[in-house]
């Protein structure tokens, strides 16, 4: 669970430090094209083919990395009308969720709500230069009921456009406003105070029959 703080401030650091590390990412990514495009002009000339060989197979030497996300949940887990829910989720190495346009969405019909956040994702471990993070992304405050979020993960998968993946679809149930504390009366200090109160009033009563 994520320490008590500020919800935005704990979204952008983790976007902001995610679009460092995608910039990385893409230098890596541009390396291994050129090592594509050598290899194929080194194929094309008497006596390079070895070389040729020898970058190709360098290049496909990186094993296949796997993705990275944990199932999201939100906070706070009982939460109550008019509180802010809030989704949250934990990524890294291979996958990351990073600022773009138009992002994240936020839609909802009836008690059911769909958010979308947008980000990127590698498939070989060359590329998975992305710290742990934890994002926290509010999604709104709610009467009693029950209801449900769908989370869904946006992605550029060149040369095919974006693919959406579903990360998980989350229920909750908001309860209503808690009730107020009885203040109590039981203890013994309460009890001396109820005495005390009571006696006041009977001696003011006593007071005013002998007048």
């Amino acid at each position: 669970m994520p320490p008590a703080g500020d919800i935005s401030t704990v979204r952008l650091s983790t976007r902001k430090n995610r679009h460092v590390q995608s910039s990385a990412a893409a230098i890596r990514s541009m390396g291994r094209f050129c090592i594509v495009e050598m290899s194929h002009f080194l194929n094309r000339r008497r006596g390079m083919r070895q070389i040729a060989f020898i970058l190709i197979a360098f290049m496909f030497a990186a094993p296949t990395a796997h993705a990275f996300f944990d199932p999201p949940w939100i906070t706070p887990a009982a939460p109550i009308a008019g509180a802010t829910v809030s989704v949250n989720l934990r990524d890294g190495i291979c996958d990351a969720i990073v600022e773009h346009p138009g992002y994240p969405q936020i839609t909802r019909q009836g008690n059911a709500i769909h958010l979308v956040e947008y980000g990127h994702h590698w498939d070989t471990s060359d590329l998975c230069v992305y710290d742990i993070g934890h994002l926290v992304e509010p999604i709104g405050a709610f009467p009693p009921g029950n209801y449900t979020v769908t989370v869904d993960f946006t992605y550029p998968d060149y040369p095919n456009g974006d693919t959406t993946i579903t990360l998980g679809v989350v229920p909750f149930t908001v309860t209503g406003a808690a009730p107020p504390a009885p203040v109590p009366a039981s203890t013994s200090s309460g009890l001396i105070a109820l005495l005390f109160l009571i006696g006041c009033f009977a001696l003011r009563g006593l007071r005013k029959r002998r007048n």
